[in-house]
């Protein structure tokens, strides 16, 4: 959006270049370890800016009694807030990400990957270094495949997290599957069903149908898109949106656990 409305050249440093690969409004990309010490320079200038924002979500936070700032923004988009500092004035009314591949990664990924027509992508297990109150537990992402079993559920898994364990039922698992290979599977998935994070985002490129479990921690305006099929059990819930970043001190984290899989069964009976 800055490119189309300011014809900025526009350079990105990251941890992951992957990510922009073949993206017309970029014009250079520069690969950066956060712990690096040009990355603490920039950290450090960032924050002299009114940047500090970004680094909240860059890194471990160590404060057991830390709320993100965009607690105080619960109707901004993640990427609008992000951008808030910048004042550019851009329309985030139709937002949405973007992904392309080349006609070369196309041709590679076809021949490597046999994957069957109208599956279902699964991703039951966050990324839980920054918080765990979005997680759900595997164990009813289970229970949601095997009342589903007419279904091809095709798993994406981290291997290296010990708590997300393979899925019994479904018609394939990858792991660990590089940036590129992944978001190649989510553009030829039917539809994804997940948790709040990476994989919600990148299927929001390819506008798939997808059914987002939606924890008490973000706002829904923070996170959704227009593909979305949130599933939530938020009503009357009054520490909901609620921004911790520590492990939620309420007895039963009542925004997860009161979601059941039946409910979830309902959602994806009814759309799908």
């Amino acid at each position: 959006m800055i490119k189309k409305k300011y014809k900025y050249k526009i350079i990105i440093l990251t941890k992951y270049k992957d990510l922009f690969l073949h993206n017309p409004y970029i014009w250079k990309t520069y690969k950066i370890d956060d712990s690096s010490f040009y990355s603490k320079i920039l950290f450090y200038l960032f924050q002299k800016i009114k940047f500090d924002f970004i680094k909240e979500f860059s890194s471990n936070i160590k404060d057991t009694h830390k709320k993100i700032g965009l607690k105080s923004f619960p109707n901004l988009h993640l990427a609008e807030y992000h951008a808030r500092g910048l004042n550019l004035n851009l329309d985030f009314r139709n937002f949405k990400p973007i992904v392309i591949f080349s006609k070369n990664e196309k041709k590679i990924f076809r021949k490597k990957f046999s994957l069957p027509k109208d599956f279902i992508l699964i991703q039951s297990k966050g990324k839980t270094s920054f918080t765990r109150n979005k997680e759900w537990s595997v164990n009813n992402f289970q229970k949601v495949v095997n009342s589903n079993t007419n279904l091809k559920w095709i798993q994406l898994r981290y291997s290296k997290d010990k708590e997300d364990f393979p899925l019994k039922n479904i018609f394939n698992l990858y792991n660990d599957l590089p940036i590129r290979e992944l978001f190649y599977i989510i553009s030829k998935s039917k539809s994804v069903f997940c948790l709040e994070g990476f994989v919600n985002h990148v299927s929001a490129a390819f506008e798939k149908k997808t059914f987002l479990l939606l924890s008490g921690y973000l706002s829904k305006k923070n996170v959704t898109y227009k593909n979305n099929i949130v599933i939530h059990n938020l009503n009357n819930l009054t520490c909901a949106p609620c921004y911790k970043i520590y492990d939620c001190d309420i007895k039963n984290k009542p925004c997860t656990n009161n979601i059941k899989p039946e409910q979830v069964n309902r959602k994806i009976n009814y759309y799908l």
